[in-house]
């Protein structure tokens, strides 16, 4: 009896144990499973159109798009392509089924495929009317439904837009199936303009601007807030937010105007998300989402810096990637190799002080006040770039990094020595000298990458990107080795919205959309999204 119970407490220990182990199995691989990312391809081919079939005409066609964007755009195997194109097949009605047999729909898929990849062309992007543009009409007594969609096609570095008719046909368990598809003319309007509203402030600049088609500046509004600041010495962070606010609707409403059109005309907004002063920033983020959540218009967010380098292709209408460029401001130097609209490599960043930094300080140091940039450069002119000389750092571990903080120290310390020594100070020797030494480090990093990576094309970016010396000594560098030179105007290297509508336009082409989450990233990184 003794035995009987003893084996049965074994065998339900061990069932327990058992038990315990085909439970936690079970749910760590649940876990797993729930852990893993599918593939657009992965999810579109597992999703199982029998039991779930999309509920409308307009939700057919952007299932449809979502896969032929993965046919042009996406690498897959032979089964995935397979798997993909069946998956197309199902949203077909039976006699578009049957005018197109299997074998020859496949083979003709990838002769188109074959030449969009020969002629480098993909989808950037599609968009289906809204359900109040979908007609509906009884033709021959079956329910039809005819639904547009649009494409921004990439063919190198150039965009073209397409428009495609779709009519489906409800069967006979009352699903919506493509019967036929067919290329269709656009809106006179949608073919020739795209229009951006942008919006900048993410600093002491309260800006919006109108750009058309990326390249065709409508308006162009700045509300500067540099004599509120002058007092203080530099930028208050409350201060500037607080005159955000006030000057926000202002500098919109003006640019709207300026630009004849109204929120009504507008194809998208462009904000600044990032880097940048935190409170500025979010009160241009606010601003805009309201306006993308009452009006219905698509938002895209912006990186300052990549806006900085897309303001060269406001006068530079040639200009393309890919190309070399130098972002220089008060918060910022960067090498850059663009490689293409919205696609960036860093080569080079300041380890400490921004050239644009730098100048500020050393400028309230020699008694010139704020801002720095535009003062030194005035009073250099009156100077020996000689006269001292600064000492131009250089980056073992990064050559291409700049550092500005032991040339700046070397100012404070020069000034403090004389000051000592009771030896009068040269203002404008000081302003010369030092402003030679930031242009020599800026020019011969730039001489280097081109030498590098063998780059026929180079722009200049920033708020010192205005500096008239910077400018020259770059111009001569780059004509001595061939290299084309590309800068903004003054009023485009200043922040500004103009360009932030510039790399909305192309964000816009690739697809990119921003949800009401949105939010300011004031220390947000090049490149991330």
């Amino acid at each position: 009896m003794k035995n009987t119970k003893f084996v049965i407490i074994i065998v339900v220990c061990v069932c327990v144990i058992l038990g315990g182990y085909y439970y936690l199995t079970n749910r760590n691989n649940a876990k797993e499973e729930e852990n893993i990312t599918l593939t657009e391809i992965q999810e579109l081919t597992t999703k199982n159109l029998d039991k779930n079939f999309p509920a409308t005409p307009r939700e057919v066609v952007k299932l449809y798009n979502r896969i032929i964007t993965c046919f042009y755009n996406d690498e897959y195997t032979d089964d995935e392509l397979y798997d993909l194109g069946d998956q197309a097949r199902k949203l077909f009605d039976d006699e578009l089924l049957e005018n197109n047999p299997r074998d020859e729909y496949f083979k003709n898929l990838k002769e188109d495929i074959s030449e969009y990849h020969d002629k480098n062309k993909t989808i950037a992007s599609s968009a289906v009317d809204s359900s109040n543009d979908v007609e509906y009409k009884e033709v021959d007594g079956d329910d039809c439904a005819y639904v547009k969609a649009s494409y921004f096609i990439k063919e190198g570095s150039a965009y073209s837009r397409t428009y495609q008719m779709y009519v489906l046909r409800k069967d006979a368990d009352g699903n919506w199936k493509i019967l036929v598809f067919y290329q269709v003319n656009g809106d006179s309007s949608d073919d020739k303009e795209i229009k951006i509203l942008a919006i900048e402030s993410s600093c002491d600049e309260t800006a919006a601007a109108v750009v058309v088609n990326g390249r065709d500046v409508r308006s162009n509004v700045i509300s500067s807030q540099i004599a509120l600041h002058t007092l203080y010495g530099g930028v208050v962070p409350e201060i500037a937010s607080r005159k955000h606010i006030e000057k926000i609707n202002q500098v919109i409403e003006q640019a709207l105007s300026d630009a004849s059109v109204t929120l009504d005309d507008i194809d998208a907004i462009g904000v600044t998300y990032g880097p940048g002063l935190v409170g500025a920033l979010l009160v241009g983020v606010a601003e805009a989402k309201a306006i993308s959540y009452a009006k219905n218009i698509p938002l895209v967010g912006v990186h300052h810096i990549e806006g900085h380098i897309s303001a060269n292709y406001i006068e530079n209408k040639e200009l393309e990637p890919p190309f070399l460029c130098l972002v220089v401001s008060g918060g910022h130097t960067h090498l850059v190799k663009v490689l293409d609209y919205g696609k960036y490599e860093i080569l080079g960043r300041t380890r400490d002080d921004a050239a644009g930094e730098a100048f500020d300080k050393v400028a309230r140091a020699i008694g010139l006040g704020y801002p720095g940039g535009p003062k030194i450069e005035k009073v250099s002119h009156e100077g020996n770039p000689h006269a001292m000389e600064f000492p131009r750092a250089k980056i073992e571990d990064g050559p291409y990094d700049f550092s500005f903080s032991g040339l700046k120290s070397a100012v404070l310390n020069y000034i403090n020595g004389c000051n000592m020594k009771g030896i009068e100070v040269v203002q404008a020797d000081v302003a010369a000298s030092f402003q030679k030494a930031v242009t020599d480090v800026l020019v011969g990093n730039a001489m280097k990458a081109i030498d590098e990576f063998k780059m026929d094309k180079f722009a200049i970016a920033g708020g010192v990107a205005s500096n008239g010396t910077l400018r020259e000594a770059m111009r001569e560098a780059c004509e001595k080795k061939g290299v084309k030179f590309y800068h903004p105007s003054p009023i485009f290297c200043t922040d500004n919205a103009a360009m932030i509508g510039v790399a909305a336009y192309y964000d816009f082409l690739a697809g990119k959309r921003d949800g009401l989450d949105l939010n300011a990233i004031p220390n947000l990184k090049l490149g991330e999204r």
